[in-house]
């Protein structure tokens, strides 16, 4: 069957010694690479609006913009003008749609020209008409089906490079807003931005020992620097001062952003060999040349006479390449293209087409070096000035001296006299019509209108036009990935490579990507008949826990963040909670009620304690947040928002839950605060315990949670209408009266639509379920009900283990989102439930009366059991059950690349042991390595004096208690499989290295299932050495205690061996965050603490909630885990030698003093993986269960 055909531009370049194809690949590519540098849609559609705020503030509600797809127009750039059909009678309201923001406003320009009679030309020539434009109500309507307007040729430049100096040189923010208006307004979508490379300039010669007085001779003054840039003259009307280059700088950042916001793509300045006189010294064997006079009276050296470093000198790269690194490191990545004019003022020593050529690649050289997508953009005036020189074989040695689509030529002067005309289209280059037109700013009445109204068509049409020309073909080049919005198209892109190419994609930190299966350009694998539709069944992909910022992101930077939201896009997920940087909101918040600063500090926890601190669990626990830490964070959160906005996401953002600082209820002694009970402190320390929760009746609820949600959206924009709330999971209502409760949850939400008229409650359902005894259904209807219809929806958080939907009558008609919860403490144990995760949403969408809407992974944290997560992934887009063990073998096939009978074996094993937990335990790993029993084996009894919950389990977060199946006698671990059958999973997958040893992923599961292997192994040796304890067999009770301490050691060997079970890592990361040594100590702090004692202790009590999150890290086991075994055996052999009572207070003691010590430890830990993986794996197969690998 022929392949789905796309539509895409082909830009006709002809005369050349390549295919018209060869032709359009690298300029398409330019294109395409542009495009995705702009701002979103929703940033340009405000952009658009904001012009007409400026234009015409008394209209902008009479316009409506939005930003479409080039398909639309036919593949090219341009702005259709219709009738608004949604408008209201009276009000009739005009539609203008374009492909980016400058499009938009060049239709508005062309509807109120051609449509109202009205103007706008500069301030300075008389400034707009606009008497013209009838009253909002009585515009003129668009006749038909309205307009639309193509342009002919992508781009529309603008500026010399004189023209910063004869008309901008004194322009502040305000001018220059008012430039960009009129740029976008007249459809200009390529202006040149030269504003402020003086300040890039001078941190580049710096770099190269060039001093700031040597500088103050090498710029010009500010009317003047424009000659300076090219050469022409040095430190005429200087010194800039550092005051200009610091306004300039800023200056520039402000033009570029407005640029982006609008659609537009700068040209920035590139280097061309202009260098200072002391450039010369400091490189004496450097090809410098003085050049001669330009213009001076008497050749004053003072002035003229600068130097230029020659092209093909290696100085030459060095330098250009630092130049254009130093600005994407200050302006961002804006653009790919360059201007660079080294041969305008100065010819080649030698007319030689070999020797130019060389010029011309290393001048380009030196740009790609700094950016590889360079496009070159040069002045071809050189080629009129100097035609002397520049004959046709020089103009091509240098046209051509540039990789096809990597130069683009400014014919400068087309008004007058144009190059194209006599130089074969610039000899197949694509080229930009231009009219000069003006002169040193004179002011004339001159003009050449034909020429203008004539000459870019004439030359647009000629024969073999290398105007930059675009039109729509159909060709059968490649594969159409179509959706509703940019996750559903990443979806299908992800859908087509799974299950097409046999690709897989896992998070970085579970293997990473594997893409070998792949097939090259041109060979990718066809999709039969009329193509594929996958359609979601429900709306939303949920995803993430309140807690997976601290356990799993808190030590995120926007390269890690960028890789996780490609990850979410191409699971399909279009839901994420979106928390990032609240701290930041919530002290502006707070400081605009009197809070100071230093009773916040006592108010938010510490980096990687602040999911608990929300929820207000505790108060100041590993703080406090430096102002460092604030604006970072909020800095990263509207990179992360930007981001998921532009692939059509809805982020859930916080909301206020009622938890206060405590010095509100200094400032507010009336309002209904309460103070809290402790939570899991060790002895009720109110320093970290018992926060104050803001009762939800109170006026003061309502006017902290408007004024934060409304302060959101003047830091972020408008980006969403769903906000996450959870009052009532820590903070049960005082009394289980249904009215009462009814308003208490109508209170809560009017404090969201008070901030926000269109909010939508999202609540996490886990209530329902951990205080089930308060939650009858008059109770859950009451609260379900107390907010609009169709204003709440709940999260049935746990619904793969205690789904609540089956027992709640659908939520009361309630819609809700079912989730799968999985992990918790982001502990790493292999474990899941794979067949309720491939029938529990089908079931409960297809079920009688079903409210549900959506499916969701509220994982505490992730980067663990990646095969979970592609399968409940894939809910999102399923229909019908998925027959797992069918899908578990294309997923071993896609995940290691080739299908290997020994992995698919293993997976078998694997599908019906260690993911099939079906007793409705969730699995909080505790596991005797990582979660060493606190107990005193003597008494009888597993339960210390410090834990006297001997069913439940408390975890941090909302109040949840776990059922633990849990004996009399002593701990148990969680186990629901057949420890053997794992075994023999694990040899088959040793089996398979032979095939898979060079597969990353594989590594990663080879590692993680000797891993889980080895655990269950030192399980049972430990209930082994307890029972020889109590026996009183010290032979025994020493042999099994020193093989659960090897087991510590070998499995920290086995986990040093792969880069993702590294606590050097974790730490880090952590300390990469800070920007002071102080900040350094207290996140490395917070890290270590975080995954270990979690939580406060005293001399002889463990913090109540250590080894929550408990890690299987190489470093973690060897210098923490393995000492903590080591001295507890160590007093229990001492008992029995001496035949007295275990002294647990002496060994807690001792253990506790040693963790404080670890926790405030500096010491360094590996970042890079050590061993072969495959071979250890082997080793420690054989040296555990070579000899009894047969015993059930």
């Amino acid at each position: 069957m022929p392949s789905l055909s796309i539509l895409c531009l082909i830009l006709f370049f002809t005369l050349l010694p390549h295919t018209i194809l060869s032709k359009l690949e690298p300029v398409e590519a330019l294109l395409n690479r542009l495009e995705s540098k702009l701002s979103s849609s929703s940033v340009q559609e405000s952009a658009a609006k904001a012009v007409l705020q400026r234009l015409l503030p008394t209209h902008v509600h009479s316009f409506d913009f939005k930003i479409v797809s080039k398909d639309v127009c036919g593949g090219q750039s341009c702005f259709l003008i219709d009738n608004n059909k949604r408008s209201i009678q009276n009000d009739p309201k005009i539609m203008i749609r374009g492909t980016t923001g400058v499009e938009i406003t060049s239709g508005l320009h062309w509807y109120i020209k051609y449509w109202c009679g009205a103007h706008v030309s500069w301030d300075k020539t008389g400034g707009i008409q606009i008497a013209s434009v009838p009253s909002p109500g009585s515009l003129p309507l668009v006749k038909d089906k309205g307009v639309r307007i193509q342009r002919p040729v992508p781009w529309n430049y603008y500026q010399n490079v004189v023209t910063s100096s004869y008309s901008y040189v004194w322009w502040d923010w305000e001018k220059w807003e008012k430039e960009i208006d009129w740029m976008a307004l007249q459809g200009i979508n390529l202006p040149l931005a030269f504003t402020g490379q003086e300040s890039i300039w001078q941190k580049v010669f710096m770099n190269f020992n060039i001093s700031k007085e040597d500088l103050n001779d090498f710029f010009g003054g500010p009317a003047f620097l424009a000659w300076a840039r090219m050469g022409n003259l040095h430190g005429w009307g200087g010194p800039l001062s550092q005051n200009w280059l610091n306004q300039q700088l800023l200056l520039q950042k402000q033009i570029l952003s407005r640029m982006l916001e609008l659609g537009m793509t700068p040209v920035l300045p590139s280097f061309s060999g202009n260098v200072p006189a002391a450039l010369k010294k400091i490189f004496p064997s450097a090809k410098i040349t003085r050049l001669g006079d330009w213009n001076t009276v008497d050749g004053n050296p003072k002035w003229c006479c600068t130097y230029l470093l020659d092209p093909t000198d290696p100085l030459f790269i060095e330098i250009g390449e630092a130049f254009i690194r130093l600005q994407v490191a200050e302006y961002g990545d804006v653009t790919d293209i360059y201007n660079c004019d080294t041969f305008n003022e100065n010819s080649p020593p030698t007319n030689d087409p070999k020797f130019i050529s060389s010029l011309g690649a290393a001048v380009y050289k030196a740009m790609a070096k700094g950016d590889k997508d360079a496009v070159w953009l040069m002045q071809g005036w050189l080629f009129y000035s100097d035609s002397a020189f520049w004959k046709p074989p020089q103009m091509k040695a240098l046209l051509h001296s540039v990789p096809v689509g990597k130069m683009i030529v400014l014919d400068l002067f087309a008004d007058v006299k144009p190059i194209w005309k006599t130089s074969s289209q610039f000899y197949g280059t694509p080229y930009v019509w231009c009219m000069l037109h003006n002169f040193g700013g004179n002011i004339e009445m001159y003009g050449i209108l034909d020429a203008i109204s004539s000459g870019p068509v004439d030359a647009r049409v000629s024969e073999n036009s290398t105007m930059v020309y675009v039109q729509m073909c159909r060709i059968q080049l490649s594969h159409m990935i179509r959706g509703t919005t940019g996750v559903e198209i990443t979806s299908g892109l992800h859908w087509y490579i799974k299950y097409w190419c046999g690709a897989h994609v896992s998070w970085d930190k579970t293997g990473g990507i594997q893409i070998a299966s792949v097939p090259s350009p041109g060979s990718l694998p066809l999709v039969k008949d009329k193509g594929v539709r996958i359609q979601r069944p429900v709306p939303w992909n949920y995803y993430q826990n309140v807690v997976t910022s601290s356990y799993s992101y808190v030590w995120w930077d926007w390269e890690k963040w960028e890789k996780e939201i490609d990850w979410m896009a191409l699971q399909g997920i279009n839901l994420p909670l979106a928390f990032t940087g609240q701290e930041s909101i919530w002290q502006k918040v707070f400081m605009n009620f009197n809070i100071s600063k230093e009773d916040l500090n006592d108010f938010f926890g510490g980096p990687a304690f602040l999911a608990w601190a929300r929820m207000g669990n505790l108060h100041g626990w590993g703080g406090p947040l430096s102002q460092n830490w604030l604006n970072q964070q909020l800095l990263l959160q509207k990179q992360i928002l930007s981001r998921m906005l532009e692939l059509g996401m809805t982020p859930v953002l916080p909301s206020f839950s009622g938890n206060v600082p405590a010095a509100l209820k200094k400032i507010f002694p009336s309002a209904k605060i309460t103070r809290l009970g402790d939570w899991n402190t060790v002895d009720g320390n109110p320093k970290w315990c018992c926060t104050y929760l803001l009762d939800p009746t109170d006026p003061l609820f309502i006017e902290i949670g408007e004024a934060f949600i409304r302060l959101q959206v003047a830091e972020y924009g408008d980006v969403t209408d769903i906000y996450n709330c959870d009052t009532f999971n820590e903070n049960s209502p005082p009394t289980n009266d249904p009215k009462f409760i009814s308003s208490l949850g109508a209170a809560v939400y009017k404090a969201m639509a008070k901030g926000d008229k269109d909010a939508v409650w999202l609540m996490q359902g886990w209530l329902f379920y951990s205080d089930s005894a308060f939650w009858k259904p008059p109770q859950m209807k009451a609260l379900l009900h107390s907010v609009p219809v169709g204003k709440m929806i709940v999260l049935d958080l746990f619904a793969d283990v205690k789904p609540i939907w089956k027992t709640s009558s659908q939520f009361y008609g309630t819609p809700y989102v079912w989730c799968m919860l999985h992990n918790f403490g982001g502990n790493i144990e292999m474990y899941g439930i794979l067949d309720a995760i491939s029938s529990g949403p089908v079931d409960a969408r297809v079920s009688e009366n079903s409210t549900m809407v959506g499916v969701g992974m509220c994982m505490e944290g992730i980067e663990q059991n990646p095969v979970v997560y592609e399968l409940m992934s894939e809910m999102a887009f399923r229909n019908k059950k998925v027959k797992v063990l069918e899908w578990l073998k294309t997923y071993a096939h896609r995940r290691y690349g080739k299908a290997v009978h020994q992995a698919e074996a293993a997976w078998e094993i694997l599908y019906r042991t260690v993911y099939n937990c079906t007793d409705g335990i969730a699995d909080h790993n505790i596991d005797f390595i990582v979660k060493f029993p606190d107990w005193n084996p003597s008494s009888g009894s597993h339960i210390s004096k410090q834990n006297q919950m001997p069913v439940t389990l408390t975890l941090p977060g909302p109040r949840r208690y776990l059922s633990q199946k849990k004996s009399s006698q002593s701990p148990q671990a969680h186990l629901w499989y057949s420890t053997q059958e794992v075994v023999n999973a694990l040899q088959l997958f040793i089996d398979a290295g032979n095939d898979l040893a060079g597969s990353s992923t594989y590594r990663y599961d080879l590692v993680d299932l000797t891993r889980q292997v080895l655990s269950k192994l030192a399980n049972k040796v430990y209930s082994d050495a307890m029972v020889a304890y109590r026996k009183k067999d010290g032979k025994a009770f020493s042999l099994c205690t020193q093989k659960f301490l090897q087991l510590i050691k070998d499995t920290d060997v086995l986990l040093a061996s792969n880069d993702n079970f590294l606590l050097g890592t974790w730490l880090e990361s952590a300390k990469k965050s800070a920007l002071n040594p102080s900040e350094t100590k207290q996140y490395e702090w917070n890290a270590r603490t975080q995954v270990t004692m979690w939580y406060d202790t005293n001399k002889t009590m463990q913090s109540q909630l250590h080894d929550y999150a408990n890690k299987f890290w190489s470093g973690l086991l060897e210098d923490y885990y393995l000492p903590r075994a080591a001295t507890y055996f160590g007093y229990l052999s001492k008992s029995l030698r001496d035949n007295e009572e275990f002294k647990l207070e002496e060994w807690r003691k001792e253990w506790i003093s040693f963790s404080t010590n670890w926790q405030a430890g500096t010491n360094l830990y590996p970042v890079k993986a050590k061993g072969d993986s495959l071979a250890i794996s082997r080793s420690l197969y054989d040296k555990y269960f070579g000899q009894y690998s047969n015993e059930p």
